[in-house]
């Protein structure tokens, strides 16, 4: 059974665990803006987000293969566009690479926090979608796609409606004392020497005692009551966001 942490231990609506292995993945994705090669950040992104969609299946007892609500870790362009945009980008990536790389990490650097929170709500908004009755085992594959995308249309929903610099700055904070984005990104050199999907997170957090006590101290910081009423109002936007994905006409 995987460990999870409570956000809050005042009984607010908003409260509910955050799996160790969310916390790794929300790590890690932050610190694959530090990838070393063009696009690789991208690539590393979407092995973690696979992960995230995996262990969230299993931990709600569902038997889908994830590649059945791929949807949820896919970028929403699609493959088609996202193909083309590749094609067009990667020249101009690699001839301005150097130039790229250093703004980027000054901006990873900045941004660290908010891939963390982003990482996190999308867990959460997965989470929440799984605790109901859908994508649940036995339906068709159309119909698992189609709540698939309603779910992370209604997280992007949800997200750019939502004020997140509470959260970012509490997370930031904590960061920064910390020192969990160098943890972090330590862990992700032995995840790509290793050349492993992140099969197991927990595993690999229990390797790394330090960052584990970084870990908690990320839980107790999401305890106050204020971040819990951010969760709450998150929550509710994202219910509303995904009703309104679930009723829409087909486009």
């Amino acid at each position: 059974m995987e460990t999870t942490t409570a956000l809050a231990t005042t009984g607010t609506p908003g409260a509910r665990g955050v799996p160790r292995s969310v916390w790794v993945c929300a790590l890690l994705s932050a610190a694959a803006r530090f990838a070393p090669l063009p696009f690789l950040d991208d690539f590393i992104i979407g092995r973690i987000q696979r992960h995230l969609v995996a262990t969230a299946l299993t931990r709600h007892g569902r038997a889908l293969d994830r590649r059945q609500v791929a949807a949820l870790y896919e970028d929403p362009q699609g493959c088609v566009a996202g193909c083309l945009a590749l094609l067009v980008e990667l020249p101009l990536a690699i001839l301005l690479f150097p130039i790229r790389k250093i703004w980027g990490i000054l901006k990873a650097i900045r941004g660290f926090s908010k891939d963390v929170a982003d990482t996190l709500l999308l867990a959460r908004c997965i989470d929440r979608s799984l605790e109901g009755d859908m994508m649940t085992d036995g339906t068709s594959s159309e119909r698992l796609a189609f709540e698939a995308r309603a779910v992370r249309l209604a997280h992007f929903e949800a997200l750019a409606r939502t004020d997140l610099e509470l959260l970012k700055s509490t997370l930031q904070g904590v960061l920064r004392r910390s020192g969990a984005p160098r943890l972090a990104l330590r862990l992700l050199r032995k995840v790509r020497r290793q050349d492993r999907e992140v099969e197991a997170p927990e595993p690999l957090l229990q390797g790394e005692p330090e960052l584990q006590a970084r870990v908690s101290e990320l839980d107790q910081a999401l305890q106050g009551d204020e971040l819990q009423a951010l969760f709450h109002a998150f929550d509710q936007r994202f219910d509303a966001a995904l009703q309104r994905q679930l009723t829409a006409p087909p486009g």
